[in-house]
């Protein structure tokens, strides 16, 4: 069983932003299935220097709070919505596992701590629960795997917790997408090459650098600009693609082939949710998962 304790601070910047982009205002449509990828397939077996993990929601929980933001060690993964999974690997030992609605502004689940003992070559199974809170639910397999037919892999933001470590290595499957908080990159309505985050530019390397690790051949690489309704549509689709080409110049600077790397705009076409209200900051703050660059890998090994 997870035991609770109080962890020691850890200040990360970054999380406050990828951690905002799913703490979803209370008044909102139903997230579309675009934010959803694969159905759920039992996970292979893991070497014993590793511990898998599936981390779930259940389909009839509530959305009315937003995300439950996934944090490993103090640092966000994912944020997980009904009927949504996530599946990573930690190297074997102690680890803090949390997942926390409605935890903004202060994005309190980074600084909890649920001490777990991942064994090596064991895949474990937990379920967010909203009257657990931030405990972990430890499910059998078994009924893990039942509740999970017809789950389907949460698509997120690129995770920022350093302890995932692979847990194959496979070659990224053609059509792999990756997909950038605006808010990581850009402060709000901004979109130069100097306006990007330090944050930003990392996290754009760290995909081109695991493009060249995984050995893939890339055949094409498309960069899509998306932006929140605030604002006209021309405006919105002009801020989407000028973002989409500074996102290419970094792929391009961290070495991508600029023959291989191109840049679209979708403006505020293809929400993640919609029907945001109250004031401009409430606005701004709900529309946050709609704000976005997101890189579409076309490649093989």
């Amino acid at each position: 069983m997870i035991r609770k304790y109080v962890g020691s601070m850890r200040l990360h910047g970054l999380l406050l932003w990828f951690a905002g982009v799913f703490a979803f205002n209370h008044a909102f449509a139903a997230v579309p299935s675009t934010a959803f990828g694969r159905e759920f397939v039992a996970p292979e077996g893991v070497n014993g220097r590793m511990a898998q993990v599936v981390y779930y929601r259940g389909g009839a929980q509530s959305s009315a709070s937003g995300g439950a933001n996934v944090y490993i060690d103090g640092e966000f993964h994912a944020s997980l919505l009904p009927n949504g999974f996530t599946v990573f690997c930690l190297a074997a030992g102690a680890h803090d596992l949390v997942a926390v609605q409605n935890d903004a502004p202060h994005y309190a689940g980074k600084d909890m701590a649920q001490g777990a003992m991942f064994n090596g070559g064991q895949t474990y199974f937990y379920r967010y629960d909203e009257a657990q809170g931030a405990t972990p639910v430890e499910v059998v397999r078994a009924e893990a795997e039942r509740q999970l037919l017809a789950a389907r892999a949460q698509v997120h933001l690129v995770s920022r917790a350093s302890s995932v470590v692979d847990c194959r290595h496979d070659a990224l499957p053609q059509g792999h997408v990756f997909t950038l908080s605006g808010d990581v990159l850009f402060s709000f309505d901004k979109h130069a090459y100097a306006d990007m985050h330090d944050e930003g530019r990392k996290a754009i390397a760290d995909i081109a650098h695991q493009l060249r690790d995984d050995r893939v051949t890339l055949d094409h690489v498309e960069v899509i600009g998306h932006a929140d309704s605030i604002g006209d549509d021309a405006s919105n689709d002009r801020l989407g693609l000028l973002r989409a080409q500074t996102v290419r110049q970094v792929l391009i600077d961290s070495g991508v082939a600029p023959s291989l790397v191109s840049a679209q705009s979708r403006g505020s076409r293809e929400p993640l949710l919609a029907h945001c209200s109250g004031n401009l900051q409430e606005r701004i703050a709900c529309n946050a998962p709609n704000r976005r660059v997101v890189i579409e890998v076309n490649g093989r090994r």
